[in-house]
């Protein structure tokens, strides 16, 4: 009986063995990269894919609250839908959920979103808390976070693993590598990883220049525009005697009043008589004309006998 049961146990155990080594556990790797739009935020942008591992054909990605722009980047045959079950997670300050469908067995799913963090003004530096919630079964997880340009070593790493600190071309990292990350219910709530840290710009803080400074700012400012103004005014040139002599009224004059008006001297005064010869125009035309050049004070007349004496101004 005992040979019997120890031959059973020896031809199940390489089953057994077989089976303990048959499932490969998933991998994730997230590479985000922070950019300070301005003193007082900044915004992740995170490249996260997984090695997905599973029987199942859907998988659910949770991010951190206040998360946008989420997109799938490969592979094309994935279908995308919001999945409102964030509250089974232990999360602090909630999640956002989305639902994969159409994924292999040992596929890998790439994905791409951002998140705002905001200035801690009271301590001078962004307090950042990067987390994710493993959304299966996970044998290594790497986690490697870029701050932007020039920002000094960070502090206050609260994560119990303490990351690796690159510092390379101006740019600080953090490299995180886990094992192990299993997807376990506890008190009937999945567990978070939160990686949180505090870092500082090279740069100064919003609004901390001093006092004197706008002082010199606003002179330097008054003294570009007194510069401008006394160039723009070195380049005005005296009006010509051509340019002083022109009267706008001119260019609302018609054809025949001003060919008339150009055979009037500016010197000499001559006959209306002598005017009606030199244009071809009748008495009544020319008379209407000289009224009006009157009028527009473009010629001056001098009564001579019988006739006046026309001259232009």
């Amino acid at each position: 009986m005992n040979k019997a049961v120890l031959l059973i146990m020896l031809a199940a155990l390489p089953l057994l063995i077989g089976t303990s080594h048959a499932y490969t556990y998933s991998n994730i790797n997230i590479n985000a990269s922070i950019t300070q739009n301005s003193s007082l935020f900044s915004i992740y942008t995170v490249d996260y894919s997984i090695t997905y591992y599973n029987n199942s054909n859907s998988i659910n990605i949770s991010l951190p609250s206040g998360s946008y722009g989420f997109s799938v980047l490969s592979p094309n045959n994935i279908s995308v839908k919001e999945f409102y079950s964030c509250q089974i997670f232990a999360s602090n300050s909630g999640c956002e959920t989305y639902q994969l469908s159409g994924v292999s067995n040992g596929e890998k799913i790439r994905i791409l979103y951002y998140y705002k963090e905001h200035f801690n003004s009271n301590n001078q530096t962004f307090d950042s808390e990067f987390g994710f919630i493993p959304p299966t079964y996970v044998d290594s997880a790497s986690i490697y976070i870029t701050l932007p340009s020039g920002s000094l070593i960070p502090v206050n790493v609260s994560y119990p693993l303490t990351p690796q600190i690159i510092v390379s071309n101006g740019k600080t990292s953090l490299y995180w590598r886990l094992y192990n990350v299993t997807y376990y219910v506890y008190n009937g709530m999945y567990p978070e990883f939160t990686f949180g840290f505090k870092y500082q710009k090279a740069i100064s803080a919003p609004y901390s220049l001093p006092s004197y400074a706008y002082f010199i700012i606003v002179i330097a400012i008054l003294a570009a525009a007194y510069l401008v103004f006394r160039m723009r005014r070195g380049r005005k040139r005296p009006l010509t005697a051509k340019a002083r002599r022109h009267n706008p009224l001119i260019d609302v004059l018609s054809t025949e009043e001003k060919k008339l008006l150009g055979l009037l001297s500016r010197k000499d005064f001559v006959t209306q008589k002598e005017v009606v010869e030199k244009s071809g125009f009748s008495k009544a035309k020319v008379s209407k004309i000289v009224s009006k050049l009157l009028k527009y004070k473009l010629i001056k007349i001098r009564p001579d006998g019988k006739f006046n004496k026309i001259k232009r101004t």
